[in-house]
Order: structure tokens, then C-alpha cells, then sequence
């Protein structure tokens, strides 16, 4: 009897854990930016940027992208992006050293 009670005791936190996450996760909101607050502010956390892709060079560990809005913003991804020249894209990172580190590229 104690066992079943244990069980019981278990799920139900488990289910009110996975409850509250989808309730904290639905709060936190990443604000877009553009490239020109990026430049002229020093930004701390993640970034969420919308630009066309100007320039793309690869190469087997990494990628650079050069993207506009506004003005010029580097980026890296450290994978192959299959991204041409002219392309839409919506890029969430890290801004470190003057070169946005992409965590997510989405094409819109």
C-alpha cells in the first residue's frame, strides 16, 4: 500500500513540475532587435535579428554570414547553412566580440 502511495505521490509532482514549465516557458520572451541598437549597445544575452543575407562563406566547421537590415551584422554558425545570397532570415544568438554566434537561422 505504501508503494502505490509513493507512485501516486511521484507522478503527481512529476505532472505539476512539467505544468509549471510550460507555464515559466510561455513568460520568457526573446525581443528582436536591429543591427544598429546591436552595434551602438552593448547587448548582454540573446538576440533575435531579421535580415537579408548579403554575403555567405563555408567552410567544413563553420559558417560566416554577413546580413543587413539597417546596417551590417557578421554572424557564425559553427555548421554548414544551406543559405544563398538575397534570402530572408531570422537569426537568434549570442553577440560576443563584435560577431553574432547563430544558435537558431530560420528562413522567413
Amino acid at each position: 500500500m505504501k508503494e502505490k502511495n509513493l507512485i501516486l505521490f511521484s507522478l503527481f509532482i512529476a505532472c505539476f513540475g512539467i505544468i509549471l514549465l510550460f507555464i515559466i516557458s510561455s513568460k520568457i520572451q526573446i525581443n528582436d532587435t536591429t543591427i544598429q541598437k546591436i552595434n551602438n549597445e552593448q547587448i548582454e544575452g540573446t538576440v533575435t535579428v531579421q535580415g537579408v543575407v548579403k554575403k555567405v562563406s563555408s567552410s567544413e566547421k563553420f559558417s560566416k554570414i554577413t546580413i543587413i537590415n539597417e546596417n551590417e551584422l557578421d554572424a557564425i554558425a559553427y555548421d554548414n547553412l544551406d543559405l544563398n545570397v538575397n534570402d530572408h532570415v531570422k537569426i537568434t544568438g549570442k553577440y560576443q566580440d563584435n560577431v553574432l554566434v547563430i544558435d537558431t537561422i530560420k528562413q522567413v
